[in-house]
């Protein structure tokens, strides 16, 4: 997902909505779902998929993390900033 093909043919292949499925499925490839949609989104090559996200409410799915277990929550917020557990 670093090539701009790559993340335009994520969007057209529907990998967005895949992500946002496997995040409502409360598994542990949600973890893993979160950081793809991290690559597919980040960059400006990424805005359609930013967009297409919004558009299908995954920001909803997203933030219906945050208000699980502080932990979990704590671990998804460090994801999404970037911050990772063996910088510290």
């Amino acid at each position: 997902l670093g090539e701009k093909e790559n993340k335009q043919l994520f969007l057209e292949g529907e990998g967005i909505e895949l992500m946002v499925i496997m995040i409502k499925e409360k598994k542990m490839a949600r973890i893993k779902a979160v950081k793809v949609l991290d690559y597919a989104m980040s960059t400006k090559s990424g805005t359609a998929n930013c967009l297409r996200f919004v558009e299908i409410m995954g920001l909803k799915t997203l933030f219906s993390l945050f208000s699980r277990k502080v932990s979990l929550s704590l671990y998804f917020f460090r994801l999404l900033i970037g911050i990772n557990s063996n910088d510290s």
